[in-house]
């Protein structure tokens, strides 16, 4: 109608029945023009449908790599915020298609992710990451993380120990643990001379050593302990951390944890060795033995000199050993005896661990051999040092461990 001018609209008006129906036919294709629209709604509806039922549900398990359902992990469609967990048998169910990626996290396990092949029967096998976990420091009375405790408690691992290829368990925590203090009044290979003191000196007369409680067992003699066989070591420094042992625990406690067999299934093989040279970093600048003489005669001088003394200055009289002087009293030999006295010393280490096993029982078998030389001349100290450890769970209430250990030095 608007496009009609104004000339055709008043003959419309005249004949009213031609206008009535122009009218009709016009509301008519308004009514066509909503249907129209309506019809477009539907189809996108129907196409919405359509589109949800293409993605369909997606149904799964997710085990550990030892075949057991892993509980509360989160299952998401990457790219999405499409997400669910798993329940407590490890099964999901998604809304996804087949292509779709799935990324799998959860706490202790390394995240994965898998392209969905089909919409049911679907495992996926997650790996642990013992690296990624909040360090767990264990105390007598329980379990707390490493980040909610304070400095009361230092942990040092085992691998971080050995980097410096001492053969004592305490020349490696030697400034790994921050308020332990370790002082050795002796360099000789094996000397039995390292003080430790945590805290300060508490005491006098008394000894100040901490408690060293290895895998729960008191030991009196830590150095015999291989320091290859060293997991992890705790210090417990403050008084209420260590209050748990008593009296014993008043100059603190050092609580190591040794390795053991494996948990996952798998059978390992490993070894380790170092070999070490050792020199003296430099001699003292002394008197060779011409100056020695002629020092000594000097002080004979200034006595007769100043204190009146009535020495005799003849060489001769005053050095007169055959093998060691001419008949001047001259020296003749020259022995530098800091170089006679020390040598280049080559120290080896050698470590051998066999561990294997599984959930419900795990050995390990270690070997060492440790041979380490002094810088001075005949001093040394030699390890041999086999440890077996054995852990058993027959029932969900009863776990057995067994430690073997046999030491000889030399």
């Amino acid at each position: 109608m608007n496009k009609f001018d104004a000339r055709t609209f008043l003959q419309l008006k005249k004949n009213s029945k031609l206008f009535f129906s122009l009218a009709v036919i016009a509301g008519s294709m308004q009514q066509v023009n909503a249907s129209s629209a309506t019809l477009s709604g539907y189809a996108h509806v129907s196409k919405a449908k359509e589109l949800v039922a293409k993605q369909g549900q997606v149904s799964g398990k997710i085990v550990d790599s030892s075949g057991n359902p892993v509980s509360g992990v989160t299952v998401s469609v990457k790219g999405t915020s499409v997400g669910t967990q798993t329940s407590e048998t490890g099964s999901f169910s998604i809304n996804a298609k087949v292509g779709d990626m799935l990324v799998i996290s959860s706490v202790g396990f390394k995240t994965a992710e898998t392209r969905v092949s089909s919409t049911s029967g679907l495992t996926i096998r997650l790996e642990s990451a013992a690296d990624v976990l909040d360090e767990v420091v264990v105390v007598g009375y329980g379990t707390m993380r490493k980040s909610d405790v304070t400095g009361s408690i230092a942990m040092v691992k085992g691998a971080d120990m050995i980097k410096d290829q001492n053969f004592s368990p305490l020349d490696n925590l030697r400034g790994k643990a921050s308020g332990v203090n370790i002082f050795s009044n002796s360099s000789q290979p094996g000397a039995y001379g390292n003080k430790v003191i945590i805290r300060g000196m508490a005491t006098i007369n008394s000894s100040s050593n901490p408690l060293y409680v290895v895998d729960g067992v008191v030991m009196e003699d830590f150095q015999l302990l291989n320091p290859n066989d060293i997991e992890s070591i705790e210090v417990l420094k403050d008084a209420s951390s260590a209050a748990i042992y008593g009296a014993r625990g008043a100059n603190g406690v050092i609580l190591v944890t040794t390795k053991r067999g494996n948990k996952d299934g798998r059978r390992t093989i490993s070894y380790q060795g170092s070999v070490g040279i050792s020199t003296p970093q430099r001699y003292m600048d002394l008197l060779n033995a011409q100056e020695w003489t002629d020092a000594f005669m000097i002080g004979l001088e200034n006595e007769n000199k100043y204190q009146g003394k009535t020495w005799d200055l003849d060489r001769s009289k005053w050095f007169n050993d055959p093998d060691y002087f001419d008949a001047a009293g001259k020296p003749l030999y020259d022995t530098d005896w800091q170089k006679e006295a020390t040598r280049t010393a080559i120290s080896q280490n050698h470590q051998l661990n066999l561990q294997q096993g599984d959930e419900k029982s795990s050995v390990g078998a270690f070997l060492n051999y440790t041979d380490q030389q002094g810088i001075v001349n005949s001093t040394y100290s030699k390890r041999l040092n086999g440890k077996l450890a054995y852990d058993s769970k027959p029932t969900s209430w009863l776990s057995t461990a067994v430690n073997l250990s046999v030491n000889h030095t030399w």
